[in-house]
């Protein structure tokens, strides 16, 4: 099977870009020939695939064979020359926000080319509809995670916590400070730790405060979610949130925001017997990603004809915008790291000749 990802960017470990990832080893994994388009590659996600995967310059690709595009952001215009009239190709487009407009901006021309959207709740599915798209045409992912991550073990009581956030709000810092006192407190995210999160990594820890993905790689552990972010939330993930918190994809949105001191009461008073959720494992079927593909796997085929060919051409010049952008973004931000260590270089050096500058005078006073 020949496989095609589009994602604007694949860099660091963020919502779109670990989806990406995980699509890209599920195929792996069933000895699928793989590509990875992308306006922008940087590390430490391209370390995480095959370099022969990854396709700088689009003239390279070979489309004739292709079997799927999964299509994430607004990329598949830039292939309008290398697809051939009659050509059958199976297409996913992926919306992983309400309101992301890279994911938006494709909406008018993939209808056109008649291919299945993929939602990851049904918040953006609702949102997908007020936009005009036919509900058929809409899958639910739910922001389903790998099977690995699966596990039946039962956690007791709460000794150690794993916050995973790149933008972690003021009240849960200041929360966190406080628990430190009782907790064992890890974090990870853009501004702390950045690791990718695995199975292992889960395993190490009895309960997990994130939104997100995260979410879900938790659930499916069997780990206590305590579900809140910059956005709020529900805090623990129970019976009475857990629909609504689905909703808006374990996100915090539809919730209020906390202060420091309701965080803190919520986990003194947190009774894991009566008060955590354990979702069995038909719950669990929703967050697994090999049933999903199971799904993709049979979607209708899109046959390109004239019309389906004209619009992706005319809808060119936007994406090629979108392709100048990062281009300069990617040229800045190299710029911006090799000036960075010159000047770690030169503080270094002089902070030592100002060491040895005060020691001389010291020795010779």
């Amino acid at each position: 099977m020949n496989v095609l990802i589009l994602t604007n960017h694949f860099s660091d470990y963020t919502g779109s870009e670990i989806q990406a990832l995980e699509v890209y080893k599920y195929f792996k994994d069933r000895n699928a020939n793989v590509k990875i388009l992308s306006n922008y590659f940087e590390y430490p996600l391209i370390g995480l695939v095959d370099k022969a995967d990854i396709v700088r310059d689009i003239e390279s690709l070979d489309l004739s064979d292709i079997n799927l595009i999964w299509s994430q952001h607004t990329l598949i215009c830039r292939l309008f020359h290398k697809i051939k009239i009659n050509q059958k190709i199976r297409i996913v487009t992926i919306h992983l926000s309400s309101f992301e407009m890279l994911e938006l901006a494709s909406l008018s021309y993939m209808k056109v080319l008649e291919t299945i959207f993929v939602a990851n709740s049904e918040e953006t599915r609702d949102k997908l509809i007020e936009f005009g798209l036919n509900r058929d045409a809409i899958m639910i992912s739910h922001n389903c995670a790998p099977e690995k991550f699966c596990s039946n073990d039962l956690v007791k009581e709460i000794k150690k916590i794993l916050v995973v956030s790149n933008h972690p709000p003021k009240e849960l810092l200041e929360a966190l400070k406080v628990m430190r006192k009782k907790y064992s407190i890890t974090i990870f995210g853009k501004n702390n730790t950045s690791k990718l999160i695995t199975p292992d990594v889960i395993k190490g820890f009895d309960c997990v405060i994130t939104i997100g993905k995260t979410v879900q790689y938790s659930l499916l552990s069997n780990k206590i979610v305590y579900c809140y972010d910059h956005f709020g939330g529900p805090g623990f993930l129970n019976r009475n949130n857990y629909t609504k918190a689905k909703y808006y994809n374990f996100s915090g949105r539809g919730f209020e925001k906390k202060n420091k001191e309701t965080i803190i009461n919520d986990f003194n008073n947190m009774n894991v017997s009566k008060d955590s959720l354990l979702i069995d494992s038909n719950l669990k079927k929703d967050f697994i990603l090999e049933l999903f593909m199971d799904k993709v796997l049979n979607i209708p085929e899109t046959t390109f004809d004239e019309n389906k060919l004209k619009v992706l051409h005319e809808n060119f010049p936007m994406e090629k915008k979108i392709l100048d952008f990062y281009y300069a973004y990617r040229s800045s931000q190299k710029k911006i790291k090799r000036y960075r260590y010159r000047i770690k270089f030169l503080v270094t050096i002089s902070a030592i000749q100002l060491i040895l500058f005060l020691y001389c005078f010291k020795l010779y006073n």
